[in-house]
């Protein structure tokens, strides 16, 4: 069994990724990007909206949310390298 990280005991970290390649993957996915003046940043795709404020590295729980509201495989986040990131 392998123990949580003492400064995470939740374990919300170990998921945790930069926000350049969750932006890189959401585009990739055909998904709007619109950085809003007060540091958000808006999310569309057909029907759905989303306004967030990304930090620069996004926990593992904000990861899971953005890829079930726009359909994404979990997947492409922590295992595909997207054009451009390399």
């Amino acid at each position: 069994m392998k123990l949580p990280r003492k400064d995470d005991p939740a374990g919300k970290l170990e998921a945790s990724l930069p926000r350049e390649k969750v932006l890189a993957i959401l585009f990739e996915n055909n998904i709007d990007i619109v950085h809003q003046d007060d540091g958000t940043v808006l999310l569309e795709k057909d029907e759905i909206s989303i306004a967030q404020s990304l930090p620069p590295v996004i926990l593992g729980d904000l990861v899971k949310y953005l890829a079930r509201q726009f359909d994404i495989d979990i997947t492409d986040f922590y295992f595909k390298t997207p054009e451009g990131l390399h």
